[in-house]
C-alpha cells in the first residue's frame, strides 16, 4: 500500500465547501443544499416507509415547508445506487452474517432507518451512520431520535480521511461480528490518493471483524461515457456545487480493479438494480434512466485479502 499525507494535509473536497463565520465557526457549507434536494428525492421516489415522514419533519424542523428544495434532475442515478445499495446489504446480511453496518457521508438520505426498519434489517446490531459535523447530521439525529426508538441507529459525525473519526467508529464496533462499510455518492469527489487513505482506513476495521467495503459504479470509473450527452450534464452539475478537480481523475473499469487489488482487496462486482419511478420522472429523466440501464453499471464489493 502506498503512502499517503494525512487528511489534514489533503483536506477533503467536503471540507473546501465549508464556509465560516468570523470566530472560525462552520456556519454552513456549499453542499447542504443538496443533502435537502436528495430528502426530497427520496419521499416523493424511493420506496421506503420512513423517506416522506422523515422529509416532513425535516421542513417543519428547519422551516422550510414554505420553501422546499427543487427536485434533482437524476433521480434515476440516485434510485439506481439507493436500491442497489439495499440489495447488496440484503444479501450480506442473509448470506454471510454481516451484524454491523457503517454508512459514510449518508447526508439526509434514509436508507438506514428503511432497513432496519424492515425485515431485513432485524438481524443487524449496529448501524452507524457518518457525515460532517454540522447542520445536516444535527438535523437528522434529533429527528431520527424524535420520531423513532428501539432501532441500533447511532451518528458519528467526522471527516472520513481522519484517523479520529475511524478510532470512533473502531470504539462503537464490537469485534469478531462481521461488518459492512458503505457509500452512496461520496467516492466520485475523492481525489485517488483520498481514496487510498480512506480504503486504508477501512481495510484495518475489516481485517479484524470480518467484512466488505462496497459503493456503487462512478461515473468517473466510465471514461466511454463522459461524452455521452446523458451523463456528460452529470459531472458539470457536480462541479457546480465547489471545485471538485477529483471528478476528471478517471480510470477505466480495469484500472479501478487494479487499483483496488493494489490497496489490499479482493474485488467482486455485481449488477446495479433498480425498480425506477418512471411514471414521476419528468421526460428528459425517463431517457436517462433508458440510457443508464444500457450502461451496464455494477456495484463494487472489496474484501481484505488474507
Amino acid at each position: 500500500m502506498e503512502s499517503y499525507r494525512t487528511a489534514e494535509e489533503m483536506k477533503s473536497n467536503y471540507e473546501d465547501a465549508l464556509i465560516y463565520n468570523g470566530e472560525g465557526k462552520i456556519e454552513g457549507d456549499a453542499v447542504t443544499e443538496t443533502a435537502f434536494m436528495t430528502a426530497r428525492q427520496f419521499a416523493e421516489l424511493t420506496h421506503g416507509s420512513f423517506a416522506q415522514r422523515f422529509y416532513q419533519a425535516l421542513l417543519e424542523k428547519t422551516n422550510r415547508v414554505d420553501n422546499p428544495p427543487q427536485l434533482i434532475d437524476t433521480p434515476h442515478f440516485m434510485e439506481l445506487r439507493e436500491q442497489s445499495s439495499r440489495v447488496v446489504l440484503k444479501d450480506l446480511v442473509e448470506k454471510e452474517g454481516v451484524t454491523q453496518i457503517v454508512e459514510l457521508g449518508a447526508g439526509f438520505c434514509s436508507t438506514s432507518v428503511d432497513f432496519l426498519t424492515s425485515q431485513d434489517g432485524l438481524k443487524v446490531n449496529k448501524y452507524i451512520e457518518n457525515d460532517f459535523e454540522g447542520k445536516v447530521l444535527d438535523v437528522k439525529q434529533q429527528i431520527v431520535n424524535e420520531t423513532l426508538g428501539g432501532i441500533p441507529l447511532s451518528f458519528i459525525p467526522g471527516n472520513v480521511l481522519d484517523q479520529s473519526f475511524w478510532d470512533k467508529v473502531e470504539q462503537n464496533l464490537s469485534e469478531g461480528e462481521h461488518t459492512a462499510i458503505f457509500c452512496q455518492g461520496l467516492l466520485q469527489y475523492l481525489s485517488k490518493e483520498q481514496l487510498g487513505q480512506l480504503l486504508g482506513y477501512a481495510k484495518t476495521i475489516l481485517a479484524s471483524r470480518g467484512g466488505v467495503f462496497f459503493h456503487e459504479d462512478i461515473l468517473k470509473y466510465h471514461p466511454e461515457l463522459r461524452e455521452d450527452p446523458s451523463f456528460t450534464f452529470i459531472t458539470q452539475s457536480l462541479k457546480r456545487i465547489t471545485d471538485k478537480k477529483a471528478l476528471d481523475e478517471l480510470m477505466t473499469q480495469e484500472e479501478a480493479t487494479q487499483f483496488y487489488e493494489s490497496e489490499g482487496f479482493e474485488v467482486s462486482r455485481v449488477p446495479e438494480q433498480a425498480k425506477f419511478s418512471m411514471d414521476l420522472y419528468s421526460e428528459n429523466a425517463r431517457k436517462g434512466a433508458e440510457e443508464l440501464t444500457k450502461a451496464n453499471l455494477k456495484m463494487w464489493l472489496l474484501r481484505p485479502k488474507s
